[in-house]
């Protein structure tokens, strides 16, 4: 049978309740009508009509700090070390930009807090998915599942795998692993997939291995990080770049100090000068495209609800989780744009002549030379690594409550004898790896998506309010702070993102949309007008056609 901390009802009829009750009582609400078809059992799978032991994951095999480790690891990826001379560029001022960062954090912390509400009532690997079926129904679910594997997962992995490799490419003597914005060759793209089929067999292996390994390379990522906010104080004091990397330059083959860029002492005082730190700040359209690269540093944040049926005392770890994860995210975030800043002038921040993005490389070789550039290479392709771990880990299990509940192939609902999802794990990592092959950049689908995605955000503070209404007196073990005045404002600042992100790329930002609109078609087609397949969905997931029985 299925472990009793599987959830029994759909996310609205919430509550706490006891783990080891069967049918379980939430804050007074009679969930004994075993013909409630609308009920989600996450251990019922699509492949069979009786929940089996076969085919579910493994509750309590997450610690708390293992979870934050892959919530760390998810959101720390190469964003923090290619997106501040974006963000620099589209704010116009250190001042703009330094607050965009801070908003970012505090618009993802909100995100996650509305996710939070929802999830520590009714913990569900299925993640945004699973909460969206109950509260908008199933094509809305299933658009978003739809668009997320095929484009949305896909695309944000190889974007992860391609950086992983550039970097480690690079760090070869002799290897020219080329710009960001070229074409990479195939060298590149053979270590980037070799780098997917890594992440997929460490996913495989089971959650536990899935989160050490995210503690490794979390670990690692953080040090490097500290390491280049050292830098920044070095650097800001001039006691940098005095040719102790001549003889250690091993990523370039030549001197440092030939090669490392040289930039006035004075940058901390122009950048940081309190009259000049708001000059050049754009209009509110340009800010929110500004907004919108910071944020994608933060992506990731709205998996962690994902972990929740695998995680230990989901109701109280899962917000834990989510806050402290932020706030180290955010932390570090802050520290070191502001390490850039103390060195390098924010015109070669946002315009940086060689046109290179990795501006932590830049920054490391501009205080102390080569090596130092080298030892951010590697952290760079440590952090892009642990990303593309954490990421698989986390949207294969969104994938494998999808095809649980009915609506993806239920072969992806399987788990090995680990409990690992590997058929969902093994699809993403095939369809990332066949992307990553015929593309070189996955830039151009990213932004395709960024428009419909913050749109779909939204939809998770509109669900939180369709709770609270809803269900008015049912106890909650975590609230968004500062209802409803919060989560009002986060559903505003997705529109505004949205709008934004079209306003600045209209063509893509169009076609992103009819893509997602193709999702609602194929909904239509797969469960309601192939009844036999509407009825297996209802019976599995609980609700999975919007259709009434009598039109089975």
């Amino acid at each position: 049978m299925v472990p009793n901390s599987s959830l029994e009802s759909p996310l609205l009829a919430f509550g706490s309740r006891d783990q080891n009750d069967d049918v379980g009582t939430r804050s007074g609400l009679d969930l004994s009508d075993e013909n409630d078809v609308e009920r989600v059992r996450p251990g019922d799978t699509a492949s069979s009509d009786d929940p089996t032991t076969s085919n579910v994951l493994a509750p309590g095999t997450l610690s708390f700090k293992a979870g934050v480790a892959i919530c760390c690891a998810d959101i720390i990826g190469s964003g923090i070390f290619a997106s501040p001379g974006i963000v620099l560029k589209w704010t116009g001022s250190v001042g703009a930009a330094l607050l965009a960062w801070t908003i970012a954090g505090v618009i993802t912390y909100v995100g996650f807090a509305c996710l939070a509400e929802l999830s520590v009532l009714d913990p569900n690997a299925g993640g945004l998915f699973y909460y969206a079926r109950v509260a908008f129904g199933s094509a809305t679910a299933f658009s978003w599942t739809f668009t997320n594997f095929t484009v949305i997962v896909p695309g944000s992995l190889g974007a992860l795998a391609l950086t992983f490799a550039h970097y480690l490419c690079s760090a070869v003597p002799g290897w020219e692993a080329g710009g960001f914005q070229e074409n990479a060759d195939w060298k590149v793209q053979l270590v980037a997939v070799a780098a997917i089929a890594a992440a997929a067999a460490l996913n495989c292996l089971s959650a536990a291995h899935g989160g050490s390994v995210a503690k490794v390379f979390l670990t690692a990522t953080l040090l490097g990080c500290v390491f280049v906010f050292a830098l920044g104080i070095v650097g800001a004091m001039g006691w940098g770049n005095d040719g102790v990397g001549d003889a250690m330059d091993i990523t370039t083959n030549a001197t440092a100090n030939a090669t490392a860029p040289q930039y006035p002492s004075s940058a901390a005082f122009e950048n940081f000068n309190p009259h000049r730190l708001w000059t050049g700040t754009r209009n509110i359209s340009s800010l929110g495209v500004g907004l919108i690269s910071a944020l994608w540093a933060f992506s990731g944040a709205m998996d962690v609800a994902s972990m929740g049926e695998e995680l230990n005392d989901p109701q109280r770890t899962l917000p834990r989780v989510g806050m402290t994860g932020l706030a180290i995210v955010s932390t570090v975030y802050i520290s070191l744009n502001v390490a850039y800043l103390l060195v390098l002038p924010a015109a070669a921040i946002a315009n940086p002549e060689n046109g290179s993005s990795a501006m932590g490389v830049e920054f490391a070789k501009a205080v102390a030379g080569g090596w130092a550039g080298f030892v951010v290479t590697i952290v760079v392709a440590m952090s892009s690594f642990g990303a593309l771990n954490s990421c698989m880990y986390l949207n294969a299990r969104q994938f494998y409550a999808t095809a649980r509940d009915g609506f993806f192939p239920k072969a992806l609902a399987m788990t090995n004898e680990r409990k690992a999802p590997h058929v969902a794990i093994v699809a993403v990592a095939f369809w990332t790896a066949v992307l990553t092959c015929a593309m070189s950049s996955f830039v151009t689908l990213v932004n395709y998506l960024s428009c419909a995605m913050w749109l779909y955000y939204g939809l998770v503070g509109v669900a939180v309010f369709k709770s609270r209404v809803t269900y008015p007196d049912v106890e909650r073990p975590y609230e968004v702070p500062g209802w409803p005045v919060v989560p009002f404002f986060f559903i505003i600042a997705c529109v505004y993102l949205s709008a934004c992100t079209f306003a600045a790329s209209p063509l893509e930002c169009g076609c992103a949309l009819l893509f997602v609109a193709t999702a609602f078609p194929v909904h239509e087609f797969m469960f309601v007008w192939w009844p036999a397949r509407a009825g297996r969905a209802v019976q599995v997931g609980g609700g999975g056609s919007d259709v009434d029985d009598d039109e089975l």
